[in-house]
């Protein structure tokens, strides 16, 4: 699947990662996208406990600070956009409990390259 992810490492350091929902049918397809992205190490789980276990291990190959954007989560099946929520949480335990400088944000329409950098 093209998951239409976009990952831009800044000229300061940190990353920007754009993913593109709108063909996201289950969590395996937000996975698919995600991980990839982040370049978390190959042995990741595809689950939340995983992907926290990433953050606050610093298993990510890409700079911190990291924003993770959401385009077009208004088409995804319900289970998925609860799934996206509580994926938001991950990002907000790790960055608040392990100063993380990591964050997520779902949006129901497109990202523009202006708000992708913002």
């Amino acid at each position: 699947m093209d998951d239409g992810g976009l990952t831009e490492i800044g000229e300061g350091g940190g990353t920007t990662i754009v993913l593109d929902a709108r063909g996201w049918r289950s969590r395996a397809d937000f996975f698919a996208a995600l991980l990839p992205a982040l370049r978390t190490p190959e042995s990741a789980g595809g689950n939340l406990d995983a992907l926290f276990d990433c953050l606050v291990a610093g298993h990510l190959g890409v700079p911190l600070p990291v924003v993770v954007r959401v385009s077009g989560a208004s088409g995804v099946p319900c289970d998925v956009a609860d799934y996206l929520a509580r994926a938001v949480r991950v990002f907000d335990d790790a960055r608040r409990q392990y100063a993380v400088d990591a964050m997520m944000v779902v949006r129901d329409g497109p990202i523009s390259a202006g708000q992708a950098r913002a």
